[in-house]
């Protein structure tokens, strides 16, 4: 769990360090961290609230294995959305 929510915290503020720049009214001169602290550790917290009810759900609904099924499904569109959006594109695909 520390390993997860670790990384979300460094890629979420590196781009409020880049927003920051950009707008440094906008948060004042200490900055957006504490207020980027905040929802990182909400969402994780709503993630970890509402994945075991939703999972629970569709096991009940439609089986063991199906539910693993969309769960897979969910983790393969996110790691889509991540390599499209995150850190750039990897040098073995001619990136940074």
């Amino acid at each position: 769990m520390s390993g997860i929510s670790a990384l979300s915290i460094v890629e979420s503020s590196c781009v409020v360090e880049l927003y920051h720049k950009h707008n440094p009214e906008y948060f004042g001169k200490e900055g957006p961290y504490a207020q980027l602290y905040a929802i990182n550790s909400l969402v994780f917290s709503l993630g970890l609230t509402v994945g075991p009810l939703i999972s629970g759900g569709l096991r009940d609904a439609i089986g063991y294995g199906n539910m693993n099924a969309v769960v897979a499904g969910l983790c393969l569109f996110t790691s889509a959305l991540c390599f499209v959006y995150l850190g750039g594109r990897p040098k073995i695909l001619g990136g940074r």
